[in-house]
């Protein structure tokens, strides 16, 4: 098979990881040879935000792949205070995924947010932005159901990662206070 991309990248905090990812990843495992999931702010775990740790962020992920991780490299990137502005921020992104995986993408796959509309201007990498009312999913919505026990988040999420509920739901009601 024939890929438009030899690298692509898609940057999220995957907190959890969703079935809208996965239908960017897999547009991203469409078009690209190979593709660097970011795992980013991974240095961040057990706040409601961030709720999950990079190595079960990363876990998640494997299990969504089912088999399909061959052709993916998955690695963190820390937030980094000094690094203020979206260009910064960036180049920044790049030389970390180079760094880690010796790998430079030419594209990266993203959500249409506005947060990550400047990440990359004035750098060589073609983008591709998904709307997000495609697949209107947040993981935000997903750890709000958990927190309520409220199961149709299920529907949401990958089906090889349900055995983990448990476990899910129980590093979310600890970063709310719950337990």
């Amino acid at each position: 098979m024939r890929h438009k991309h030899k690298v692509g990248m898609y940057v999220g905090r995957f907190q959890p990881i969703h079935n809208g990812h996965m239908s960017i990843i897999e547009r991203g495992l469409e078009e690209c040879a190979h593709l660097i999931i970011v795992i980013g702010s991974a240095q961040e775990s057990g706040t409601k935000r961030n709720p999950f740790s990079f190595e079960f962020r990363k876990e998640l992920i494997r299990r969504s792949l089912r088999g399909r991780g061959e052709r993916v490299t998955i690695i963190g990137v820390n937030d980094r205070e000094e690094v203020k502005d979206d260009e910064a921020w960036g180049k920044y992104l790049l030389d970390e995924v180079e760094r880690q995986t010796g790998l430079r993408p030419t594209i990266n796959f993203e959500g249409a947010e506005m947060v990550r509309s400047h990440w990359f201007d004035g750098i060589d990498i073609e983008r591709k932005a998904f709307d997000r009312e495609t697949i209107p999913i947040s993981a935000s919505l997903v750890r709000d159901l958990m927190m309520e026990d409220n199961f149709d988040f299920f529907e949401f999420l990958p089906a090889a990662i349900w055995p983990l509920y448990g476990k899910m739901q129980m590093e979310v009601w600890r970063a709310n206070g719950k337990v």
